[in-house]
């Protein structure tokens, strides 16, 4: 499983990300690291990121309840 950190925690603008897979995967997913690796402060914000449960709770209920008004939002303006 391949997650990306951009929405959720708030990272949009570094390529920033985690991986959940195989040892044999691990190993193809390391050998590319060394071409988009990312730096010290990088790997601060998506650490940081990750500890704030709170602040990516509240970022997920603001983002699935702004979902709902989405559809008939479009429609009040003519879109189908």
């Amino acid at each position: 499983m391949v997650r990306t950190f951009s929405k959720i925690y708030a990272l949009a603008g570094l390529r920033l990300g985690g991986a959940l897979a195989r040892r044999t995967m691990r190993d193809v997913l390391n050998r590319m690291r060394g071409t988009f690796n990312v730096d010290a402060p990088e790997l601060a914000a998506g650490v940081a990121a990750v500890e704030d449960v709170v602040g990516s709770r509240e970022r997920a209920l603001t983002t699935s309840g702004g979902l709902g008004g989405f559809p008939s939002g479009f429609t009040r303006s003519g879109s189908r």
